[in-house]
């Protein structure tokens, strides 16, 4: 049997564009991407005859790539990958690399503060509608018992003509799903039937993580020990509870502070030497873990302030350095505290008035936008019709362009039709807007979203 190697002129090419995957193969002793290895028969007659045909380029294929599967530096191949694998694997089932989030401390904060938020209106919108569908079906008790279709129709039907007819209605609309589930969740057993419908069958997880299902055996010893423990058994005690609260996520981003607290004068009692390498070490420490460390010299401690996931590693170094500079003493971890999160504006306000004088206003506020409204419309056509008579102005500069308004003002707000002063600037901005840009701009006239 005799080997000759046969030189591609694609393989440059090919090779180039494989990249990485070439270098895994050649280091799983896969064949050169530069050459093409065949066996030479040799023949009765001496003349050479190729061996091999289709189905052993594709078991070279297969043999070279599954070898540079398995030689990624990424990552160990799974069991499954071999000789399974083809020339057209896919790598699916490789882990990809790790998913880091880009928003910065401020935004995180910001974003969880809007969830928060987000949720709270949710529950309050539910609030509200569990207790119009109560009143409702106070009204239309026929609704009850209906198919669950009906229901919904129903509900949706009383959702929109009541956020039609009130106007000052704030509240958000809520799904019809929502509202049964925290009626059905609710102590009463009337509110129970409000939120069930004609078939409705409860969800039971069973262990597989289905929604329906056989229910799960229950642990009778686990509650005869509970009910001898507490007098009831769980289930009531977690009805007489009512719904479990929500947890609160643990954001590992989130700012805290971290203190360790040690023997009262150690820190006075460093050497100006000593002193300075143990600045230098706590420099070192808080720029590994971008966190903050600050030294309290009266109260003998050390407060750490940064993410969370930092701190914890951060305490752990910092007390290695403190047994260094004093051995044998003890050093009390301090449980971290977190940061008391910033409120937002909207959420300290509160409002005094009463509900008629919240509409009084409300509807003050409405009149005084038409009234602007109209205005610059008024004076947006009348402006348009002004720089016709005067030409100079258009594309001029700002001071005379705003001269100019304010002689069309003066010259015009005798006249009982006009609604009265507005200023240059809306009426400009409106004018850009509606498509009469040529008369609202002037000389070196940039928008604020202009970036050169």
């Amino acid at each position: 049997m005799a080997q000759a190697t046969f030189l591609s002129p694609l393989a440059p090419a090919c090779a180039e564009r494989a990249g990485p995957l070439w270098a895994a193969m050649a280091m799983a002793g896969a064949p050169d991407p530069d050459t093409v290895h065949c066996d030479l028969e040799s023949s009765g007659s001496g003349e050479g005859s190729v061996s091999g045909d289709e189905e052993a380029h594709a078991e070279l294929a297969n043999r070279g790539t599954a070898s540079a599967v398995a030689a990624l530096p990424n990552g160990e191949a799974s069991p499954a990958v071999g000789s399974e694998l083809g020339a057209n694997a896919d790598f699916n089932h490789m882990d990809g690399p790790a998913l880091t989030c880009l928003l910065g401390p401020k935004q995180r904060q910001k974003a969880l503060l809007q969830k928060q938020r987000q949720k709270k209106e949710e529950r309050e919108a539910r609030g509200h509608w569990v207790q119009r569908w109560r009143e409702y079906t106070k009204l239309h008790p026929e609704v009850i018992g209906k198919e669950r279709d009906e229901m919904k129709a129903v509900f949706d039907e009383m959702q929109a003509y009541e956020m039609r007819a009130d106007a000052l209605c704030r509240t958000p609309k809520a799904h019809f799903s929502a509202v049964m589930s925290d009626l059905r969740r609710s102590r009463a057993v009337k509110d129970r039937e409000l939120g069930t419908w004609r078939g409705y069958e409860p969800s039971r997880p069973n262990g597989d993580g289905e929604g329906k299902g056989r229910r799960r055996p229950r642990n009778r010893q686990r509650d005869r020990g509970a009910k001898g423990q507490g007098g009831q058994e769980p289930g009531a005690a977690a009805a007489a509870e009512g719904p479990a609260p929500e947890p609160v996520p643990v954001d590992p981003k989130a700012p805290i502070t971290g203190t360790v607290s040690i023997g009262k004068g150690l820190l006075e009692g460093l050497s100006g030497q000593a002193a300075a390498e143990f600045g230098r070490d706590l420099y070192i420490l808080q720029t590994k873990f971008t966190i903050s460390v600050v030294v309290d010299w009266e109260k003998s401690r050390l407060n750490l302030e940064g993410a969370r996931d930092k701190i914890e590693g951060a305490k752990k170094e910092l007390v290695a350095i403190l047994r260094h500079y004093f051995p044998g003493e003890a050093f009390d971890d301090i449980a971290t505290r977190e940061k008391p999160m910033p409120k937002h504006w909207t959420d300290t306000i509160t409002c005094n008035l009463t509900e008629a004088q919240k509409a009084k206003v409300l509807a003050q506020t409405q009149e005084d936008r038409e009234k602007q409204r109209n205005a610059v419309l008024y004076w947006g056509d009348r402006w348009e019709a002004w720089v016709k008579a005067n030409p100079d102005l258009v594309q001029s500069t700002r001071a005379n362009m705003k001269e100019g308004f304010e002689r069309m003002l003066a010259a015009e707000l005798g006249n009982p039709d006009s609604p009265g002063k507005v200023h240059f600037g809306l009426v400009m901005n409106f004018l850009r807007q509606s498509g009469r840009r040529q008369i609202a701009v002037w000389k070196d006239y940039a928008p604020k979203d202009w970036n050169g």
